[in-house]
């Protein structure tokens, strides 16, 4: 492994209670060779004070740069402007990274050759303390694996979750360009312009911290977050037929593009204008034979599939098998809570029953049945 210089992005804007960490946890990497820029975008708070006092207290080499209020992703296009490492990544003012990210990042990277990746992240709160999207988070992940590729994944949701989960080699942000102008989705925008690059490496280690509180931007933009959702990707699909990416998810994978439109696209984008634009890309798509790349994929994806319905068949006997015993317990409460009514329904009408003869009796006998089966029957 070698250890070409990082340059780490951090655009900030009114972090000041969360920028300070954020730094830290980029001077404290056990990777050798990085160099730290902060882009203060505006902060109308003390955060680009406090973001040169961890600097200066720090022993990275870094840049501090003031500008007006433009957006993220002006902060991010003038921070990687000013980068000078072969490699760059990404961290926002208010996450953290974990010691070993970098160093894992740029190995898997050299080993796999690839340049663009992104690691498993923890969801955290204001406190630092797990959140609970964590775990719908996860189950995203394990729904991932269904697919033949991360990609497939990625349009379905933004996996990647956050810019802060970025790094990339520098020639490949010079090919796929700027970050574009979107206030919540510029995130999903880039990563699928990656796409229609090279394949995306996932690194299914938690390798930072994504933080939700009160002031995210996805918080406070909620309506434009649909908005930008069906934006992003009605870009991608009307790029796709000009893909470098062989790999990239479009028609060229012919049959199972058709499903995965009609089965997991289509149903998302149902009345929009991105809806017309997927039925046609589903019908003509290619029939021309798969290239050995994706028949080797599609194979291994029926394959997990196979073995993943095998597993939730072996759960849903155990499933069945415990139905059945709560539904005998329950039987047997019931017939525990019904028998003393019962009998002490029969010991009050008895001194009655005995009294009466004939018809009378007869009568009592078949109104005691009644009130006996009203009992079963509630």
């Amino acid at each position: 492994m070698t250890f070409p210089l990082v340059s780490v992005v951090i655009p900030a804007y009114s972090h000041e209670r969360y920028i300070g960490e954020a730094i830290r946890s980029v001077i404290n990497q056990d990777y050798p060779y990085l160099e730290i820029i902060v882009v203060d975008d505006g902060s109308h708070d003390s955060t680009a004070e406090k973001a040169e006092r961890a600097l200066v207290d720090g022993t990275r080499s870094y840049r501090l740069i003031r500008q007006e209020n433009m957006g993220a992703h002006a902060a991010l296009n003038k921070g990687f402007s000013l980068a000078g490492g072969e490699f760059i990544a990404i961290l926002n003012s208010d996450d953290r990274y974990h010691p070993q990210r970098i160093s894992n990042m740029i190995k898997a990277m050299q080993d796999s050759e690839r340049r663009f990746a992104f690691s498993q992240v923890q969801h955290i709160d204001e406190a630092g303390n797990l959140h609970p999207y964590h775990a719908y988070y996860q189950q995203l992940l394990t729904e991932a694996e269904l697919y033949p590729s991360i990609s497939f994944a990625l349009l379905l949701n933004n996996l990647t979750v956050t810019t802060g989960n970025f790094m990339m080699h520098r020639s490949l942000y010079e090919e796929v360009g700027l970050f574009a102008p979107y206030i919540t989705c510029h995130d999903w925008d880039y990563v699928l312009r990656v796409v229609l690059h090279e394949e995306p490496l996932y690194i299914p280690q938690e390798l930072m911290d994504y933080r939700i509180h009160n002031r995210n931007t996805l918080k406070a933009h909620s309506t434009l977050v649909e908005q930008e959702k069906i934006a992003v990707r009605k870009a991608y699909f009307e790029k796709v037929g000009g893909a470098k990416n062989p790999l990239a998810p479009g028609p060229s994978w012919g049959s199972y593009w058709r499903f995965f439109v009609y089965h997991d696209l289509l149903p998302s984008f149902a009345g929009t204008e991105v809806e017309p634009l997927l039925a046609n890309s589903a019908k003509n798509c290619t029939s021309s034979p798969y290239s050995s790349e994706v028949y080797s994929l599609l194979v291994k994806t029926l394959e997990h599939m196979k073995a993943r319905n095998k597993y939730l068949e072996c759960e849903i006997v155990k499933l069945n098998g415990a139905m059945l015993t709560l539904e005998r317990r329950a039987h047997q409460m019931e017939q525990q809570l019904h028998a003393p009514l019962y009998f002490m329904l029969r010991r009050s009408l008895l001194p009655i029953y005995i009294s009466l003869k004939g018809k009378r009796a007869i009568f009592l006998s078949h109104l005691k049945n009644l009130i006996k089966r009203a009992w079963w029957i509630n």
